[in-house]
């Protein structure tokens, strides 16, 4: 008697085979892992960040990793390569043509939090100056090279509510010393300064008066930085384009 129950198989072709999709999951481009045995020096260097702040009278802030994306593009500069090249926007599936001014963004750095934080949670009302630190990861679309990443740390050192001189030599001072007792040496401190209001407006017709007739030589990036802040043709890497900033500098001096 034949089992009623028995159910025969007919055999599956090629087709009828579902594929196994294998993927290999990797760090994106330009980010790392921070491993067990790297811990103690990372967590060194936060201890000494934290200890320089206490002894120097920093006060800590954390802020949001992004912020809308026109606090970077008012504080930073839109000519800026940060603005215009490295910015990292944020966006949801929900969000859709989100005007320029709503978009946001990671933080390229903390300058520009630090500094929103100060005037709308009313720093400016308490004891002035205000000194305030944080450290954390920031993040620029930058091309990734040899100790340099799209994800990397920062520690940050601010003083609102002081305008003078002695602010900018305190935190280089905090630096300094931050570094010192990490115990890097033949560290070198380059000062540079933009000048005066005034002076950089005279500084800014030089520049066009010298670059003018230079323009066809130089990169398209170069060509609408003579138009948006022609100050920034002096951060130019190209090479067709550094031989004439050497130029201008010994035609400045």
């Amino acid at each position: 008697m034949e089992n009623q129950n028995t159910q025969s198989e007919t055999p599956r072709g090629d087709s009828d085979k579902k594929s196994v999709n294998k993927v290999n999951f990797q760090a994106a481009r330009g980010v790392r892992d921070i491993l067990p045995n790297e811990q103690k020096f990372w967590q060194y260097s936060r201890h000494i960040a934290q200890e320089i702040a206490r002894v120097f009278g920093f006060r800590h802030i954390d802020i949001p990793t992004f912020e809308t994306a026109a606090l970077f593009d008012r504080s930073i500069g839109s000519s800026s390569d940060i603005i215009s090249k490295e910015l990292y926007f944020v966006s949801s599936k929900e969000e859709k043509d989100v005007p320029i001014d709503k978009m946001l963004a990671l933080r390229p750095e903390f300058t520009a939090g630090i500094a929103r934080a100060y005037i709308e949670n009313g720093l400016q009302t308490w004891p002035q100056p205000i000194k305030l630190y944080t450290q954390g990861p920031v993040f620029r679309h930058d091309k990734p090279q040899k100790g340099r990443f799209r994800e990397f740390y920062q520690i940050d050192f601010e003083i609102l509510g002081d305008p003078s001189p002695k602010a900018d030599a305190w935190v280089i001072l905090a630096c300094w010393e931050y570094l010192t007792v990490l115990g890097l040496t033949k560290v070198e401190i380059q000062i540079n300064s933009l000048g005066s209001i005034e002076s950089q407006e005279k500084y800014r017709k030089k520049l066009k008066i010298y670059y003018k007739p230079l323009l066809d030589k130089l990169c398209t990036t170069c060509q609408t930085r003579f138009e948006k802040n022609v100050l920034r043709l002096l951060d130019c890497k190209e090479v067709s384009c550094i031989k004439h900033k050497e130029r201008k500098c010994a035609y400045h001096n």
